[in-house]
C-alpha cells in the first residue's frame, strides 16, 4: 500500500473498488459513501488537513532548532570524549601510539579515534 500526497492512494483505491462494483460507506461520518462526489470531497478535504497538520509539525520543529541555534545550544549527539581528551588522543596519535591501544585505553571505538584524528586534519 502506497500513501500518497493529497489522497492518491484513496483515489486509487476508490477507483479500482468502483470497477469491481464495490462502496466503501464510512457509518461514523453519517453513513458516508465515499465512492459519491461527497464522499471524494470528504477524503480530498482529509486530506488537505493532514497535509497542513504536516505542515504545521516541521515549521514548528524548524522554529524551534533555529531558537536552540541561537541560544547556542549544541545540536546532535554529545561527544564521547571532551576536548582536552580529543588533545591528549591527537598528541599520543602524533608520538606513535595506535588506533586501537587508544580506543582500548578511552573506551570508545576505533571509528571515534580515528575520528578524532581526522578532525585534526581539517
Amino acid at each position: 500500500m502506497t500513501l500518497l500526497p493529497g489522497g492518491a492512494f484513496f483515489h486509487h483505491a476508490d477507483s479500482f473498488a468502483m470497477m469491481r462494483g464495490v462502496r466503501l460507506v464510512v457509518l461514523q461520518l453519517g453513513n458516508l459513501d465515499l465512492t459519491s462526489s461527497a464522499g471524494a470531497l470528504m477524503v480530498k478535504m482529509l486530506a488537505a488537513v493532514a497535509d497542513f497538520e504536516r505542515d504545521l509539525i516541521i515549521e514548528r520543529t524548524q522554529a524551534g532548532q533555529a531558537c536552540a541555534r541561537a541560544a547556542g545550544t549544541h545540536m546532535g549527539r554529545p561527544s564521547k570524549t571532551t576536548p582536552d581528551q580529543q588533545r591528549a588522543i591527537r598528541k599520543a596519535l602524533a608520538a606513535g601510539a595506535t588506533v586501537s591501544s587508544m580506543a582500548a585505553s578511552y573506551q570508545v571505538s576505533r571509528a571515534t579515534i580515528i575520528a578524532i584524528r581526522g578532525a585534526s586534519d581539517g
